[in-house]
C-alpha cells in the first residue's frame, strides 16, 4: 500500500495567514464569519456525523468536516486552507451568499 498527499490545489491569491484562517475556528459564529462544523448540535457516535444538519447545505456534517463562509474575495485563500488542512480536492461544495459572501465545505480526504 502506498499512501499519497495531495497538495493544495489553489493558490493563497489573498495571503491570508493561516493564523487569519484558523480564527474561524476559534471564533466560529461572529459577525464577519461563520463555521460549522461536525461536532455542530453534537456529535452522533453512531454515523460519525453532526446531530443537526448544516444550515447552509441543509445536510449532516460529516466526522472532520466543516462549512465556513467568507467573504467572496477571500474565497481562493481560504479554499487553499481548506485543502492545506484537509487535502487537495477537499473541497466538496460551495455556494454564493448574500452580502458578498460564499460559503466552503470541506471534507477531510485522509481516511
Amino acid at each position: 500500500m502506498q499512501a499519497k498527499i495531495l497538495e493544495p490545489t489553489k493558490n493563497n491569491n489573498s495571503n491570508m495567514t493561516q493564523k487569519e484562517f484558523e480564527n474561524y475556528f476559534v471564533n466560529p459564529n461572529t459577525s464577519t464569519s461563520k463555521m460549522f462544523n461536525w461536532n455542530y448540535g453534537g456529535f452522533d457516535d453512531n454515523k460519525c456525523k453532526s446531530k443537526n444538519k448544516c444550515p447552509i447545505f441543509k445536510d449532516k456534517i460529516d466526522y472532520k468536516s466543516f462549512t465556513v463562509i467568507v467573504e467572496k474575495d477571500l474565497q481562493t485563500s481560504a479554499e487553499y486552507w481548506c485543502e492545506y488542512f484537509h487535502g487537495g480536492g477537499s473541497v466538496s461544495k460551495t455556494m454564493n451568499l448574500e452580502n458578498d459572501k460564499v460559503a466552503i465545505r470541506s471534507d477531510y480526504q485522509c481516511w
